[in-house]
């Protein structure tokens, strides 16, 4: 892992390579955004940026082409450097504010912390774009702008000191923070997504030096949309003269702030004025994107790791010396038939999300197949008396449903070969696994009772129950001397506890047992209730009332059609053309029900209906009461356990001699990674923020920006069908308008009959709305009639006192133009009318 130091250099100096090809099209840029400023057609000194740079290079040679160049570099060393070096420790230091795990990668984290690590280097650097700006804009012989001379750029620094103070050197910072947070918006999330799609749809490889280019100009062009019109007016923001106030503050003369330039470049120059030197931007933007995008998400190419352990396994080309594939064959637990772990194995690179470019993993290739494969240890880890570490990556690529994810680790003796099987003697199985349905993470210890010698199968009680998904996920078991353990899935405890309390079946049995030759004595009394053998029933009491009886005070209902069958022959039915009266008998249509009893209340014969029987009491019992006899719940006595024993030392496993997946699945491409087995929990924590903490990181930003795109993608359907369903509205309105307002206004009363009127003007608000301003317009035209509203107070007559001339006037007449400060000889004549002020016109008074 590289520290702060080493981010903010690195981002730095691939930004400064960027720079150095750049700040050519930068020069023509700024030129160009000068050109014209505020100004209404006019002659124009350059055409476009290649005329910028032919020029330039003609009348001032490799000095012009690369003005501003040395602040440029510390710019963009600040700047990117910034977003790399400050972005992890922010993101860590935010996530533990709101109390999340520092290496946690959250959406909203990581977006506050590269939002704060670019508005740091904005803000650090605002004095190098300040003069960088005005530099690149300077020109001897064609002039376009306000023109700055400085010698170098410390005499460029000195003099805006000099000048301004601080104010100077951090003038125009609000427009750089605008700019940088528009250009990072779109910077990145572009970059990515165009290569993600080149190597998706095989067009190109994720290395390959077309795919990053590519990448980059569509990055530079995404951020050229989005950034132009910021960066033109950060351009003459910085550029613009200045001028001092009565108190000696040195203020803009063109401009107060971004949004006042934005607005009088749109006023004077139009839209168009806002892309000015689009081309030039385009270009610089795709080559600061590409090296910056490459900086902050560029894949590392793996490398072994240098952490040392009894077994670690990162599947490197001589993987295939360590493990074998197991051809041994397994009988079903029916009968005699027997089939093998003919399962593929392969060493690959995942097929989604490559995170690291090289790294690859271990695969069990095929689905409804028994997977075996076994490494040795070259020397066996032994527990006692150690805190034993398990960790190793899994990624079900194709999630699927029914499978394991587990590992095995073998006793020491068990060979690893191609006999290896599910009889093969382990020590602890621990992994994921889909239970079909729901998933858990086993953690099982085998143990041997030093008695009968019976090995035993001991299962984590309360196994965790995570998501899996198509994310790699990180899996690691702690067992520690003191028989304590921790559960770990991606990096995060799970679950913890003892192995003497936690396990079932317990790991000491108990001391005492059931005696197995005791029994329950014939006349033991185990019934505590009895029936009250002295109870006697009321003798009005009587068991032979029935349940309910006919209603006799019913009545027939209105309406009934006793002589209406409620069935009838079906009146559009159609005797078959193949129908033979001699052969089939007499063609019956098919009864269907009568349309008349529909209407009515019923039809057919009615009968008087059932109501339950009030002297109903149904079979009388005796009540319960205590039995004088009952003598509790028989027992078989307690005898002390022949079998019992005492392990105070679980922890203490055999030796572990081999690590192996032995696993069935209905899922193919499960992808292994990165295997652990050993004493260090330092050394495992190293080995993850080497390798999944990278993948995760990769694998969560792709599946953010897909979930972005989809997002987008429903929001455009949702427009578009929206937009639809308003045209086929203002058709039906067009068509018949009276009918559709008539049909609306219906249906909005039968939702306030049925739902009530906030429900309705919820679901149908431009109705209710309509409505309520219909009714408010109503009442409001009869008030008005009966000059309730809208009439007029009468006039107040006052006196005024006449005089022969106001303040106002006096005032005004001593007034005059403040005087402008001047500025270089090529400022603009619009500039020069604007620094203009009006006279104070009197004001003339009524007499």
């Amino acid at each position: 892992m590289v520290s702060t130091a080493e981010s903010f250099l690195i981002g730095g100096a691939a930004a400064c390579t960027a720079v150095t090809v750049s700040n050519p099209f930068e020069v023509a840029k700024v030129r160009l955004q000068l050109q014209g400023e505020l100004s209404k057609g006019g002659e124009k000194v350059y055409k476009n940026v290649g005329d910028v740079l032919v020029k330039t290079w003609r009348h001032e040679g490799v000095v012009g082409i690369q003005r501003g160049l040395f602040p440029a570099y510390v710019y963009q060393v600040l700047l990117n450097g910034s977003r790399l070096g400050f972005y992890e420790p922010l993101r860590r230091t935010i996530n533990r504010t709101f109390g999340y795990a520092p290496g946690e990668q959250l959406a909203t984290t990581s977006i506050a912390a590269g939002a704060s690590s670019g508005v740091i280097g904005a803000m650090a650097g605002n004095p190098f774009f300040l003069i960088k700006a005005r530099m690149q804009a300077y020109n001897p012989v064609l002039p376009v702008g306000t023109q700055h001379y400085y010698k170098h750029s410390w005499d460029a620094l000195s003099s805006v000191w000099k000048a301004e103070r601080w104010r100077g050197l951090i003038r125009g910072m609000d427009a750089a923070i605008i700019r940088t947070a528009m250009g990072s918006s779109v910077q990145l999330p572009s970059y990515n997504w165009t290569k993600r799609t080149i190597v998706e749809n095989g067009w190109g490889k994720a290395d390959s030096t077309w795919t990053f280019l590519a990448s980059s100009a569509v990055s530079g062009a995404c951020v050229c949309m989005v950034m132009q019109p910021a960066d033109t007016a950060l351009t003459r923001m910085y550029n613009q003269p200045t001028r001092a106030l009565p108190n000696g503050k040195l203020v803009g003369v063109l401009y107060s702030n971004p949004i006042d330039c934005l607005w009088k470049t749109l006023k004077t120059e139009g839209p168009l004025g806002w892309y000015k030197a689009m081309r030039g931007l385009a270009v610089s933007a795709a080559l600061l994107s590409g090296l910056a995008a490459a900086a902050d998400v560029e894949k590392p190419t793996f490398t072994p790791t240098a952490i040392q352990a009894p077994f670690l396994e990162q599947f490197t080309g001589d993987w295939q010396e360590r493990w074998t594939p197991s051809e041994a064959t397994k009988k079903t637990a029916v009968g005699g038939e027997t089939f093998s772990y003919v399962g593929k194995w392969s060493v690959e690179e995942p097929f989604k999300e490559v995170s690291i470019v090289g790294d690859k993993g271990l695969v069990a290739k095929d689905k409804a197949t028994h997977h075996a494969i076994s490494a040795p240890i070259v020397k066996p880890v032994n527990p006692k008396g150690k805190t034993l570490v398990i960790q190793y990556e899994a990624k079900f690529q194709k999630v699927g449903n029914c499978g394991g994810g587990y590992v095995k680790l073998l006793e020491e003796g068990a060979l690893a070969n191609k006999e290896f099987s599910d009889t093969t003697p382990w020590v602890i199985m621990f992994g994921p696994d889909l239970t079909c349905p729901g998933t858990k993470v086993h953690f099982i210890f085998r143990h041997q009772n030093p008695i009968t010698k019976e090995w035993e199968e001991k299962h984590l009680k309360t196994a965790p129950s995570p998501v899996i998904d198509d994310f790699t996920k990180l899996y690691t078991l702690i067992v520690n001397p003191d028989n304590s353990y921790q559960v770990l899935i991606d990096d995060e405890v799970a679950s913890e506890g003892s192995l003497l309390e936690d396990f079932s079946p317990s790991v000491n049995p108990d001391k005492e047992i059931d005696d197995p030759e005791d029994k329950k004595p014939e006349d033991w009394v185990d019934e505590a209730q009895i029936r009250d053998p002295a109870a006697v029933k009321p003798e009005d009491w009587d068991e032979d009332e029935p349940f309910q009886i006919v209603d006799e005070d019913a009545e027939i209902p209105e309406g009934w059609l006793v002589d209406e069958p409620k069935e009838i022959p079906d009146p559009d039915a159609v005797k078959p053309e193949e129908w033979d009266d001699e052969e089939d008998g007499d063609w019956i249509p098919p009864m269907v029900r009568n349309p008349k009893c529909d209407e009515a209340p019923g039809c057919g014969t009615w009968t008087k209906p059932m109501k339950t029987n009030p002297k109903f009491k149904g079979k009388w019992e005796a009540p319960l009461i205590d039995n004088p006899a009952y003598k509790g719940v028989w027992a078989p006595r307690k005898i002390p356990n022949p079998n019992y024993y005492e392990d105070l030392h679980p922890a203490d496993l055999r030796p572990i001699g081999a690590v192996g997946y032995e696993i069935w699945t209905m899922t193919e491409d499960i992808m292994f990674d990165n295997v652990y087995v050993g004493h260090s929990v330092d050394d495992a924590k190293k080995l993850a923020e080497e390798t999944w903490y990278v993948k995760h990181k990769v694998e969560k930003a792709i599946r953010d920006a897909d979930a972005a795109e989809k997002k987008a993608q429903v929001e455009a359907e949702a427009k578009a069908k929206k937009t639809a369903s308003t045209d086929d509205v203002l058709a039906r309105l067009k068509e018949d308008p009276a009918g559709f307002v008539r049909e609306k206004v219906m249906d909005f009363v039968e939702d306030v009959q049925e739902e009530g009127p906030i429900a309705a003007l919820q679901s149908n608000p431009q109705v209710g709305g309509a409505i309520l301003a219909s009714l408010l317009t109503f009442f409001g035209a009869i008030a008005a009639i009966f000059g309730v509203v809208g009439s007029s107070a009468p006039p107040v007559v006052k006196s005024v006192k006449k005089t022969s001339s106001s303040p106002a006037a006096a005032d005004g007449a001593k007034k005059t133009p403040s005087d402008v400060p001047s500025v270089v000889a090529s400022e603009p004549a619009a500039a020069a009318s604007s620094t203009a002020t009006s006279k104070d016109t009197p004001v003339k008074k009524r007499k």
